[in-house]
């Protein structure tokens, strides 16, 4: 298999789309019983709720089938090289560097200080016995989860920082502050993932993973080192869980926290409750009134505008239950009906865009550009993504740099 595939939204998504999906029919109605607060959860399919999904799908896909079609015409600017052009990676200059570089030093040394404040803050207000009952899950709630400090934007950039440092991490081979950098800021995504921000965690590692195979694995990779990469996956995703559901599994059942017996019912609930509910509730919501409030589960930027509209509540035709994340299709009705058509296509020839732009050249904005896209790739089967600051914000912040980059 070549290793382009592997950071390829055309083999990445309907591959993702499809595993989501069987262990939605195969796990969901076999254990929900088993998992807390779901039994009463009805196992929801309905030919309608079907349909939706499919002819919204297949539009979000063919449309990034058709934005990695696009054709590029090279020119003789610098800026714009082939990727391993006669065998050999060249690192294309950008303008404006000074300036680029400082402004990014500068966010990332304001997440670290907010860093070290975080980290005092937890021990001041946390003890041992507090995440033995209820998790590390609970650090969040002052931490990440605390909407009233301004801080939590900076966090939001992290994305773009870290792609930055990343790509210079990889191409600059002899900058001693881009290593440090990136020791750095995997120590900080390591917080977080203990203090209910994953998802931060997960971006900055698939950041980090996008560049490894575009700049590392030029080549094939085998089927067996592919298993190896998803079976190591697997294992981190079982380990994430176990210090957040597993720590109040074990308390509650009064097991060991690495037993066989907490292991497995980590295991069925992450199938269930974080996989198969997902699409579950998709199902739901597609069969439920949308109410055309264009942000649903998205970002509080557009707020004022989306509440100075006037949007109806949305009540779904059946109780979802706990466990409430959605995955994007599911989001995007519920926030735009069938007006969502236009939304995934934008969104679809945006990402295939960027693709075909990051496989073809070196230049920074076309690295940037994919970098901040390529984790919602992953990320939409349980989050809208796009609509969220953590996207929004890189994305502004990228069109600053794309501004820059054409300033003489």
């Amino acid at each position: 298999m070549k290793g382009q595939r592997l950071i390829s939204p055309l083999f990445i998504i309907p591959i993702l789309f499809s595993l989501v999906f069987l262990v939605w029919i195969i796990f969901f109605p076999q254990f929900k019983n088993e998992v807390p607060g779901l039994a009463t959860v009805p196992f929801y399919l309905s030919a309608s709720s079907l349909f939706k999904y499919v002819v919204l799908f297949c539009v979000f896909y063919f449309f990034i089938l058709f934005g990695s079609s696009f054709q590029w015409y090279v020119t003789n600017n610098k800026n714009l090289e082939y990727n391993n052009e006669k065998g050999k990676l060249r690192y294309s200059t950008f303008k404006n560097k000074s300036f680029i570089n400082y402004l990014f030093f500068v966010l990332f040394v304001i997440v670290f200080l907010l860093e070290m404040y975080s980290l005092i803050v937890m021990f001041q207000n946390y003890n041992l016995s507090t995440l033995v009952s209820k998790g590390f899950q609970q650090v969040a709630y002052i931490t990440l989860q605390d909407e009233e400090n301004i801080w939590r934007t900076f966090y939001n950039l992290l994305p773009i920082v870290s792609a930055f440092y990343f790509r210079g991490f990889f191409l600059e081979q002899r900058n001693k502050k881009n290593k440090i950098i990136t020791f750095l800021i995997f120590l900080i995504s390591i917080r977080l993932f203990f203090s209910a921000a994953r998802q931060i965690t997960l971006i900055i590692c698939l950041i980090f993973f996008l560049y490894f195979v575009k700049y590392k694995i030029q080549n094939k990779i085998s089927v067996m080192k592919l298993l190896l990469i998803l079976l190591l996956l697997f294992f981190l995703i079982i380990f994430s869980e176990l210090f957040r559901f597993g720590v109040w599994n074990s308390s509650t059942k009064n097991i060991s926290l690495f037993s066989i017996a907490n292991i497995n019912d980590v295991t069925k609930y992450i199938m269930v409750a974080y996989i198969g509910k997902n699409v579950n509730n998709a199902m739901i919501f597609l069969d439920s009134k949308p109410t055309y409030s264009m942000n649903y589960a998205g970002s509080g930027l557009f707020d004022p505008i989306i509440n100075f509209l006037g949007p109806k509540d949305f009540i779904p035709i059946h109780d979802i239950g706990p466990h409430g994340t959605v995955d994007f299709i599911g989001l995007l009705w519920v926030g735009w009906g069938w007006f969502s058509i236009i939304v995934l296509a934008l969104l679809g020839f945006l990402i295939g865009f960027a693709y075909k732009r990051f496989i073809l050249f070196n230049t920074l904005r076309s690295d940037l550009l994919y970098a901040i896209i390529f984790p919602g790739i992953i990320s939409i089967i349980r989050i809208n993504y796009f609509f969220l600051n953590l996207f929004i914000y890189s994305f502004i912040l990228y069109i600053i740099i794309d501004f820059l980059l054409d300033i003489k």
